[in-house]
């Protein structure tokens, strides 16, 4: 056999349904293998890019302000993070959702949660300037988005398990009532006046980064780590199911671009 055909069956080997039962290791280890043959999502990261850049311009870009404050300068950041938030919770779960399924690897997602959120410090740390951010505030802030995205990241590998449009659309469904569970339900137990202070906005990505971004006290709350700390908890748990899941039969029809 040649060198050439050893490589080939040696690809197929990777990409090919598991049909026999295997141990929790055995799956651990595949994931890991197939994690070599992740490319950086460079069209993802382009569109991302432009993301940021109208995200930015549409909160500082458009208006200027005759006697700037560092008021207006976190309202303007606020409105940023609203933006770059939608992106990370609705247009990245429906860019990969809605692709022609191919044979891609289970943390992709992650690796593309990773590349975006690297993206991201370019244009967050450097707002400490205008709005006089203490460097623990924009910690805070960083692992509120972390522990959100890494959240997503697993939606995006439960939804990538199954091919079937039905699965996807479910999954798609179900981040969009994780961005929205948290604000609809401060709506209906917060009267208007008190809405913004509700408890329950800390429970949706798109509100926790918002009220982070606007938060006015200089001590930080331990229970706002907490928080973060049961979201992450419930991304590890969720990534832990999407590797461990078992594969379904699929036709291999060959190799097959694994990231964009």
């Amino acid at each position: 056999m040649s060198g050439e055909s050893e490589g080939a069956i040696g690809h197929l080997a990777l990409i090919a349904p598991i049909t026999k039962p295997q141990t929790v290791s055995a799956r651990l280890h595949l994931a890991v293998r197939r994690v070599r043959h992740v490319r950086l999502p460079r069209l993802l990261l382009l569109w991302w890019s432009l993301w940021l850049l109208a995200s930015w311009f549409t909160a500082f870009g458009w208006r200027w302000w005759i006697q700037p404050s560092i008021a207006t300068y976190i309202t303007a950041a606020q409105r940023m993070m609203l933006s770059v938030m939608l992106g990370i919770t609705i247009v990245w779960p429906m860019y990969r959702l809605v692709l022609r399924p191919s044979h891609t690897p289970r943390l992709l997602p992650l690796v593309d949660w990773l590349a975006i959120f690297a993206t991201l410090q370019v244009l967050l740390w450097p707002m400490r300037v205008p709005t006089q951010w203490s460097a623990m505030d924009v910690l805070l802030i960083d692992a509120a988005i972390f522990a959100w995205g890494w959240l997503y990241s697993g939606l995006i590998g439960l939804g990538m398990l199954d091919s079937a449009r039905r699965h996807r659309a479910a999954v798609m469904i179900l981040c969009v009532l994780v961005a929205a569970a948290g604000p609809a339900m401060a709506g209906f137990t917060a009267s208007i006046d008190s809405l913004t202070s509700s408890a329950w906005l800390n429970w949706s990505p798109i509100t926790s980064v918002w009220l982070h971004v606007g938060r006015n006290s200089i001590t930080i709350e331990a229970a706002a780590w907490w928080r973060l700390a049961a979201v992450g908890a419930a991304a590890l748990l969720l990534w832990l199911a999407v590797v461990l899941w078992p594969a379904r039969a699929r036709h291999a029809v060959g190799p097959k671009p694994l990231a964009g």
